[in-house]
């Protein structure tokens, strides 16, 4: 499974399955499906200070 953390207006990070094409370069892989145009990403939320949508 790929999955990236799709961040929302009120920054919480949600693990979102994705699916991936081409490595466009060194710093970037293209995403084909698993998000929408536009929405934020975070590749370590806990890192980035983000809440989890996980309960608790």
């Amino acid at each position: 499974m790929t999955a990236v953390y799709a961040v929302d207006e009120k920054g919480v990070a949600a693990l979102r399955q994705v699916r991936l094409g081409e490595a466009a370069d060194a710093a970037g892989v293209e995403i084909l499906a698993g998000l929408r145009p536009g929405e934020k990403v975070a590749l370590d939320p806990v890192k980035a200070g983000l809440a989890t949508g996980s309960g608790g």
